[in-house]
């Protein structure tokens, strides 16, 4: 196996006046439930059976677990939520 040599984005300069940029947060605006627009329809999948899709949550990764886990539980099924698309 080999050997990656990470140096955590450290930068080398020989310009006195060099500033690194500043890292770009992924803050996502909280957006109230009420404008919340969120698609939601039915697609079959292998083996005949049925999924619910619901796609188009607008927040941070971790609200869109915690919605996911609350309609897991209100509909009393499993699924995942991955790349902003919940699937019950």
């Amino acid at each position: 196996m080999s050997k990656k040599n990470n140096f955590g984005g450290f930068v080398f300069s020989t310009d006195p006046n060099f500033r690194p940029e500043p890292e770009a947060d992924d803050d996502f605006e909280e957006v109230p439930a009420d404008k919340q627009v969120l698609r939601i329809w039915l697609e079959r999948v292998k083996g005949g059976k049925e999924a619910t899709v619901v796609k188009g949550f607008a927040g941070p990764a971790g609200s869109l677990d915690q919605l996911a886990k609350t309609l897991k539980n209100k509909c009393a099924a499993g699924g995942n939520a991955k790349d902003g698309v919940i699937i019950i």
